[in-house]
């Protein structure tokens, strides 16, 4: 679980307790379970995950930057919990506050097909 999609997917039915650009702390109940334990960072070029799921490590290249995930990356989960910091800040962090979220791109839902 290292690529920018499926971590945004994940941060579609994510509800943040604490955002601030560079760090997040949220809940969900509806992925608990999806994987039920999960770290994956990003350094650079290069990123890597392990996880309770099947392929549970992986490490594969990565642009050295994005928007969603900026230059460096570390995002975890356990059960109903993820954290993420990352540096340089960026929009897909965004703020929030018992589980309001602003200026936040992470939860965005693609557009729906026609």
């Amino acid at each position: 679980m290292t690529s920018s999609n499926e971590l945004k997917e994940l941060k579609q039915n994510m509800s943040p307790l604490v955002a601030c650009c560079c760090y997040e702390l949220s809940c969900t109940a509806s992925q608990a379970m999806d994987p039920p334990l999960m770290g994956t960072f990003k350094v650079m070029c290069c990123a890597g995950s392990c996880a309770l799921e099947c392929c549970c490590i992986s490490c594969e290249p990565d642009p050295c930057w994005s928007e969603e995930r900026g230059c460096c990356e570390i995002a975890s989960k356990f059960l109903c919990c993820y954290t993420e910091t990352q540096f340089p800040p960026g929009k897909d962090i965004g703020c929030g506050c018992c589980g309001v979220a602003f200026c936040r791109s992470s939860d965005d839902a693609p557009p729906a097909e026609e």
